[in-house]
């Protein structure tokens, strides 16, 4: 089932890619092209780290739920992580007194 879904998704952004492949834009294929790994490599890692049951329908409402939740801890962190950095004083320490004068 997960190889069904991950076809599926392989296709529709190589759809993607040959829709907008006539404007010759690199950086709409270098977009289309991380969001691909990224999605591929996370559904990887939860779908390796979590192992759901793929069989029915339940287990794959299961693993979404759990993927989708997942990406919004990814991104809530990230975020968090960006907003401490923003907070933090970049201004440089300027000590005198620990300069040598001529």
């Amino acid at each position: 089932m997960m190889w069904v879904v991950a076809i599926l998704v392989l296709a529709a952004f190589i759809l993607l890619v040959l829709k907008y492949q006539h404007f010759h834009v690199r950086i709409s294929n270098f977009i289309v092209l991380v969001v691909m790994m990224f999605l591929f490599l996370s559904l990887g890692y939860v779908y390796v780290t979590k192992s759901p049951n793929l069989s029915n329908l339940d287990g794959v409402v299961a693993f979404l739920k759990t993927y989708l939740t997942w990406v919004g801890a990814v991104f809530g962190n990230t975020g968090k992580v960006v907003g401490y950095a923003v907070n933090q004083d970049w201004k440089p320490a300027l000590n005198f007194s620990a300069v040598p004068s001529p």
